[in-house]
């Protein structure tokens, strides 16, 4: 193996809060050195903007992405890799193992890691066996869902949260025909039933077909699926989408004997320190803890990673900066309509106190650094509003 000493701040994981917290702490400390690692070939760009680039609202996948390796390394002196997968963490000894596109590892020193790391899509049951199954979370993942509604006819959408949503109108705008399944009773369950219901009606005033309370959900066919069965019916299908929900990245980090929270994902401290010295995380593969019901709480979500961004990337860079807690405020659109959650509903528990999250003490005395803040990553917010769902 290629041995690089040199240290500094090592980044795993290049969108949100992994970007966010290499930016942040290269404006306080211009001197340290920061190298990110990242296994797709993109970085800083606005997952949450992918269906509205499938659907034509967003007219180039380049408008999702707010900085490239390029512009990292000329305008902030970061090191960015795209295409380079982080294998092992040895905290013994502080290196991580990385692997080239060629195949080549080498080990990387660091004198602190920042985890990012994300979140995948859970997937069904077999569904690595057909090649039109499809969930999107990537860059690549929309490139290939764009490319698709130009070859399908109709679609099955498995899981009715905000992907589902937003995808459904994404095929509309291409004429496709868009089945939804959904176990719970209602889509959309971070809302209360009475806004649930008021998507449903606008999805169904828009063509989407609708199947709630669905057991479970059976793909037939042999490369390909051909059907969906479930105890509601058969359908012919040409493609299958499936979004019912993500489960974090915490593969490396319990490797690397990091601590995960009742949660699942990976349990900090408000400084955004984990439960190894030196090892930070932060986003999608991180627990949060909520102030409305004092409990930790998993947020997957993309204003969530990057505040868990900052928050690390300054305490690297020496400063004692709090995260306040993780909010749920999901926000999306049905047809011209913004949708938005924010804080507590009549379906979640109710918390009986605020409670503060728990603190770990530090020798750190750094002061807070004044700075501006500046994004380091785009809105995801899509550009044209109002058209029509039943194609151009």
């Amino acid at each position: 193996m290629e041995k690089n000493s040199d240290p500094g701040l090592v980044v795993v994981g290049g969108v949100a809060a992994g970007m966010s917290a290499a930016a942040k702490a290269r404006r306080m400390r211009p001197d340290l050195p920061i190298t990110v690692f990242e296994r797709t070939g993109y970085v800083s760009y606005g997952a949450c903007g992918l269906p509205y680039y499938v659907s034509g609202d967003v007219p180039s996948v380049d408008d999702l992405i707010h900085f490239t390796p390029e512009q990292f390394k000329r305008q902030r002196n970061i090191d960015v890799h795209v295409h380079h997968e982080v294998t092992a963490i040895d905290p013994s000894v502080q290196t991580v193992t990385v692997r080239k596109p060629s195949g080549e590892e080498r080990e990387v020193d660091y004198t602190a890691l920042m985890l990012a790391t994300g979140a995948s899509p859970r997937r069904l049951a077999g569904q690595e066996r057909f090649s039109n199954v499809y969930t999107i979370d990537t860059i690549e993942s929309g490139l290939a869902l764009q490319r698709l509604c130009a070859h399908i006819s109709s679609v099955a959408i498995i899981g009715g949260g905000f992907i589902s949503v937003e995808m459904a109108e994404a095929f509309r705008r291409h004429g496709i025909t868009v089945r939804i399944f959904q176990r719970s009773p209602h889509i959309m369950k971070s809302f209360d039933t009475d806004m649930s219901l008021l998507i449903e009606h606008e999805l169904s005033r828009h063509g989407v077909e609708l199947y709630k309370g669905v057991g479970e959900v059976e793909l037939e066919g042999i490369d390909r699926v051909t059907h969906v069965s479930t105890d509601m019916g058969r359908y012919d299908v040409d493609a299958v989408l499936v979004a019912i929900g993500v489960r974090p990245n915490v593969e490396l980090a319990l490797e690397a004997g990091v601590k995960l929270g009742i949660t699942g994902a990976i349990e900090t401290d408000d400084h955004m320190r984990t439960s190894v010295p030196t090892i930070y995380a932060g986003g999608d593969n991180t627990q949060g803890y909520s102030p409305v019901t004092g409990t930790p709480c998993y947020f997957p979500l993309g204003d969530t990673a990057n505040k868990m961004g900052k928050v690390a990337g300054e305490n690297i860079a020496a400063a004692t900066r709090r995260l306040a807690g993780a909010w749920e405020a999901p926000s999306s659109r049905c047809s011209a309509s913004p949708v938005r959650a924010q804080g507590s509903t009549n379906t979640m528990q109710r918390p009986s106190a605020l409670t503060s999250w728990p603190r770990r003490r530090t020798t750190t005395t750094a002061p807070h650094t004044a700075h501006t803040a500046t994004r380091s990553r785009p809105s995801c917010s899509p550009t044209r509003r109002g058209r029509s769902w039943e194609g151009r």
